[in-house]
């Protein structure tokens, strides 16, 4: 986002980009229904969760119009790097997006690789479009928004660097009341969707198999495991 001459510098072909994404199809029919769509990036248990922002519904002529209209009529051809070996399905909500994206006129070149090799070059600002996860155990947006957005940070591969969004999340970071700063991480949020920084797509669910013999056991938001309390019979 930080190269004027490249597409998806300009919002209007971001917002043709989620347009022409079916994340209802990706759920249904590659995550059989184990995720749930998403908005923004925090999701709705974390503090600075904006409950007025809807995702946009899947409209692939809306998205042609958009792209007609910022320069782009025949659309354009990107690469699109994602893990094969991270998220649930990863590759294959890949194979997915550069499918869907194909009918509003972008060509994507899928390029699915281990995580080591990705997490490295999305580190070091390789990559023009790219898929990322995230879990957070702060709870927190300030955190979140600020890993993958911050002037600087280490995994804003894009290379954003937007003022405005610095200072608001400096400003919501330093506010301790913790009613305060939710709304004002909310506002953050806001001014991230509106100018599609990311794409969301889905919180994926975690999955567990266990023993009937296996006692004690609560799955955590956390992802972590208390081994401790738990026993076999």
């Amino acid at each position: 986002m930080n190269r004027p001459d490249f597409p998806t510098a300009k919002v209007k072909v971001r917002k043709a980009l989620m347009l022409g994404i079916n994340e209802q199809e990706i759920i249904e029919k590659i995550m059989y229904g184990r995720a749930t769509a998403a908005s923004q990036l925090p999701a709705s248990f974390m503090r600075g969760y904006n409950r007025e922002i809807v995702r946009p519904a899947y409209e692939p002529e809306l998205a042609k119009k958009l792209l007609a209209e910022a320069g782009y009529p025949n659309g354009f051809s990107i690469d699109f790097h994602v893990t094969n070996n991270r998220y649930i399905m990863d590759k294959e909500i890949g194979v997915a997006i550069a499918q869907q994206l194909s009918k509003i006129g972008v060509r994507v070149n899928l390029m699915a690789r281990p995580k080591e090799i990705h997490f490295k070059d999305v580190r070091a600002k390789k990559l023009d479009f790219y898929m990322m996860g995230w879990g957070e155990a702060t709870f927190d947006t300030a955190r979140l928004l600020g890993s993958f957005l911050k002037t600087g940070a280490v995994w804003n591969g894009s290379e954003l660097s937007d003022k405005k969004f610095d200072q608001m999340l400096e400003q919501a970071d330093q506010i301790a009341s913790l009613e305060k700063r939710g709304e004002a991480l909310a506002k953050l949020n806001r001014y991230v969707a509106d100018n599609v920084y990311v794409i969301p797509l889905h919180y994926q669910q975690d999955i567990y198999g266990i023993s009937k013999k296996l006692k004690g056991f609560e799955p955590k938001v956390k992802k972590t495991l208390s081994i401790n309390h738990l026993y076999f019979e």
